[in-house]
């Protein structure tokens, strides 16, 4: 009976292994990071994530100044309804982009587009609001530094 067990284990083990696709983290394997197809994907990915933060900065500088210098915007988005608006639309396209994921990633770049959109809204209204240079200027070094970190990364410095 123990011999039959162990067979049956040792039969389990050789379909996982013979499969189109062999397992490679089985007993006593290691997940190895510096294999050079890891480093490839992550060169992408990296590249990737500055440039979408690269690109929301500068749509959050351009709207940012313009709310700062547009009395037209701080008239339109002086009270408090336009924030709570946005604040909902933010919460509930969160809780899209966090529970939804196939509808996400079926629209993941109108999703991105809006997103974006509004959260440079809600800057641009504290910008507006507050009539101070300070936040502006916040926005502007964030800016400087995420493209310094961008270029550093898309040069391989990184990685």
């Amino acid at each position: 009976m123990f011999y039959n067990s162990a067979q049956n284990a040792s039969n389990m083990r050789g379909i996982i292994n013979t499969g189109n696709q062999a397992n490679k983290y089985n007993e006593g394997e290691h997940y190895n990071s510096d294999s050079s197809l890891d480093t490839g994907a992550r060169k992408g990915f990296i590249r990737k994530v500055y440039v979408l933060v690269l690109i929301q900065l500068l749509v959050t500088v351009i709207i940012g100044y313009f709310a700062y210098n547009s009395p037209s915007f701080k008239k339109t988005f002086a009270s408090t309804i336009p924030v709570i608006l946005i604040s909902v639309a933010l919460m509930v396209l969160s809780i899209v982009i966090a529970c939804c994921t196939d509808f996400f990633r079926r629209f993941a770049l109108p999703i991105y587009i809006i997103f974006t959109i509004l959260m440079s809204l809600m800057v641009a209204i504290a910008i507006s609001a507050y009539q101070s240079s300070v936040v502006l200027t916040s926005v502007v070094i964030t800016l400087v530094i995420v493209v310094g970190l961008t270029i550093y990364a898309c040069n391989d410095g990184l990685i």
